[in-house]
């Protein structure tokens, strides 16, 4: 993951939950933008929307409104999947304007009759809880396929041009990098000898990497290796968040199947 992407994603989305009624479709759009824009979350996103038919289920949650204004009854997925994929296509529909946050709020979360209220209710009991679930859902799914790895190596050591123009290219040197300097920085680390043979390890793999072409077997065995032993042996949550980065950086790259 970009190092500066969850500093923007919550940014983006404090922007959201701070909205009055008329910044809420543009600040939830950029809030979607970033997420759509960055190719490890983008199909992570997708799926979540298509794991179920939320115009269907939709509509029949509009058939529960009665006369009462707030009548309305939500009832979410009750798998994680969907609940998130319907919460995300509803963000979509408040962003484009397909479905209006008053008509929503009115609908089923009316407090009172003030838009700027019914903006706020809709940030408090969905928008809010979505940002935290979805951050952990991408984070797992993310450390979910950079550990999901074979007990043997590849059968044979292929040798695969590299496109260093690419952004999936871009996205995975500069994880790697941040991983060596996040590991150079770090003050308690138990072993200097140690610390020292990882960090010439990273280098050793960002060497390879600049190559025009490189040996899936020499990077696993370089590189990914040395990031598993490090998301494996320190605690320290920041350095995970980029190792995971870094391995799935890698994996968008080079391909996953053949890398790991």
């Amino acid at each position: 993951m970009p190092e500066d992407f969850w500093e923007d994603y919550e940014t983006f989305a404090d922007n959201v939950k701070s909205s009055g009624h008329r910044f809420f479709a543009n600040n939830i759009q950029r809030w979607l933008s970033l997420l759509d824009g960055e190719p490890l979350t983008a199909p992570l996103l997708k799926h979540l929307e298509e794991s179920m038919d939320f115009h269907q289920w939709y509509r029949d949650s509009e058939k529960t409104v009665g006369s009462m204004v707030g009548s309305g009854t939500i009832d979410w997925p009750l798998k994680k999947e969907q609940r998130l994929g319907s919460q995300l296509y509803l963000m979509r529909a408040f962003a484009s304007q397909a479905i209006e946050p008053y008509d929503f709020a009115s609908n089923f979360l009316y407090s009172e009759n003030n838009f700027d209220s019914m903006v706020r209710d809709i940030n408090q009991q969905i928008f809010g809880p979505l940002c935290g679930e979805l951050r952990q859902y991408v984070t797992n799914q993310l450390r979910l396929r950079s550990t999901a790895v074979p007990d043997t190596a590849p059968a044979s050591d292929r040798v695969v041009p590299l496109n260093h123009n690419s952004a999936e290219a871009k996205n995975a040197i500069n994880a790697v990098l941040q991983v060596e300097e996040s590991l150079a920085a770090l003050n308690d680390y138990d072993d200097p000898d140690d610390k020292s043979q990882r960090i010439s390890e990273l280098r050793a793999g960002r060497m390879l990497l600049s190559a025009p072409q490189v040996s899936l077997h020499a990077v696993r065995i370089v590189l990914v290796r040395c990031l598993k032993y490090l998301g494996e042996k320190l605690a320290d949550k920041a350095i995970e968040i980029v190792i995971t980065a870094a391995i799935a950086g890698l994996a968008a790259w080079i391909g996953i199947t053949v890398l790991l």
